[in-house]
């Protein structure tokens, strides 16, 4: 299961996810909107954070809810 972070630097919400993901060990590649253009343009809401799971936006925003049933679905 590939899961990408999709965040912005000045976004605290951001940060709260990836340290989050981390604390419950979840492997994640982070991407920068900032940094990739194609990507941002592509994105039908700008809302961030995004977690996209093997290519899908699965969650937007910290939904607490689905990002732990996320994370029981990986461990």
């Amino acid at each position: 299961m590939k899961i990408r972070v999709i965040t912005s630097p000045s976004c605290p919400v951001c940060s709260s996810i990836k340290k989050y993901l981390e604390s419950n060990n979840v492997k994640f590649e982070e991407v920068n909107i900032l940094e990739d253009d194609k990507l941002r343009d592509s994105l039908e809401n700008l809302t961030l954070p995004q977690i996209e799971v093997d290519g899908t936006i699965m969650i937007v925003g910290f939904n607490k809810e689905a990002v732990d049933g996320l994370i029981k679905r990986i461990n």
